[in-house]
């Protein structure tokens, strides 16, 4: 995947705004494991195991990429 966007549906009273535009590079995105290192997550939107995303949104969204696959360091 080269790149992605989201489309939000705004609250009415906000849903005039002009529309924005963020971008992030890969490596931008925030990273963080679990504690035990059997998981990781880039957070996109949102926030997740003390990562929070980079951009900034006028409602809560969340956008996560997981892998659960990760195997424990230890």
């Amino acid at each position: 995947m080269h790149g992605f966007q989201i489309w939000v549906n705004l609250p009415a009273k906000i849903e005039d705004d002009a529309a924005r535009y963020q971008e992030v590079l890969a490596g931008k995105i925030p990273e963080a494991k679990s504690e035990d290192g059997r998981a990781r997550v880039r957070v996109i939107a949102g926030e997740a195991l003390g990562a929070r995303a980079v951009i900034d949104t006028h409602i809560p969204i969340i956008y996560q990429d997981w892998d659960h696959r990760c195997r424990s360091e230890t």
